[in-house]
């Protein structure tokens, strides 16, 4: 516990110092993330896996601490916040393969090890064909207007065992299933409700730095929705709902969203009253207007 208090005062720390620089683009440690990731996978690959990289401690130790700086200077750094996962994820990894494990649709994604790519299977203008309320139609409806592609997230690299690899992954590539299915969009403030909900579930530490550190960057009246709203919320449905990974979403396309979240008992969170506000406002202009045919009419 002190070691791990102690770490999160280094991290948070480095951020402030960094965040003193008027202009990061022109600071002196400008890419120290990618210098330390470069210098890290050197080696040839191990062939525990094709994206495989094998590191030793020391590596594993810089890369924590130059990917986590490197993530709270810039969250948009996918491939920053998606390493720091990795090299710090080992003993939450080893519980969510074990829950895997002991669950009947978990051992079979284990032994299936089904992947979410731009295939036919996930091609967004497919399932944007399904019926509307399914699962398939509410994940394609969420990429599409979003910009995201399936298979766009960062391979993994620096876990080393294939199966533990392999559920990091399936957790990477099931994460915008979670948005579509309890409806929180990609903000800032929707990301930090969800990944409360993925660390209380998963115990993955990148989850609760992301909250830390996020946090930081919120407005006073988003800071008090996430501790008063999303953290309760989180909790609750962490608890009751079962293991978000032991999930064959593959299988779920075609099973209406409100039936799904009943299944899994997973409450809806609450809403932010201006993401609320916003929705309303564009389901509403996307409606056509009464007043057209009448007009086409006269």
């Amino acid at each position: 516990n002190h070691f791990f208090g102690a770490y999160l005062f280094f991290i948070f720390f480095a951020s402030r110092v960094c965040s003193g620089v008027s202009e990061w683009g022109k600071a002196p440690w400008k890419g120290a993330g990618d210098m330390l990731r470069r210098t890290a996978i050197r080696a040839v690959a191990s062939g525990l896996y094709p994206t495989h990289k094998p590191t030793n401690v020391a590596q594993k130790l810089l890369l924590t601490v130059g990917s986590a700086i490197a993530a709270v200077v810039n969250p948009q750094r996918g491939d920053m916040v998606a390493t720091l996962g990795e090299t710090t994820g080992l003993c939450a990894l080893q519980r969510m393969r074990q829950d895997m494990l002991n669950h009947e649709t978990g051992r079979q994604i284990l032994f299936d090890r089904p992947v979410v790519t731009s295939t036919e299977n996930f091609s967004v203008a497919k399932l944007l064909t399904y019926e509307e309320g399914t699962l398939g139609r509410c994940y394609a409806e969420y990429m599409a207007a979003h910009g995201f592609v399936p298979d766009e997230r960062s391979a993994v690299m620096f876990v080393d065992d294939p199966e533990l690899a392999y559920v990091m992954r399936r957790y990477r590539e099931t994460h915008d299933f979670m948005h579509a299915l309890l409806g929180l969009p990609p903000t800032e403030l929707g990301e930090l409700g969800l990944k409360l909900f993925e660390g209380i579930q998963t115990g993955l530490p990148m989850n609760y730095l992301a909250v830390i550190f996020g946090s930081l960057r919120l407005t006073r009246e988003e800071h008090r929705f996430l501790t008063t709203q999303y953290l309760p919320w989180a909790y609750k449905a962490a608890q009751t709902a079962p293991m978000f990974i032991n999930v064959y979403w593959e299988k779920e396309l075609n099973t209406p969203v409100d039936d799904l979240r009943a299944q899994l008992q997973i409450p809806l969170p609450p809403q932010f009253p201006p993401y609320a506000e916003a929705a309303v406002a564009a389901e509403a202009a996307a409606q056509p207007s009464a007043a057209a045919p009448a007009a086409e009419g006269a």
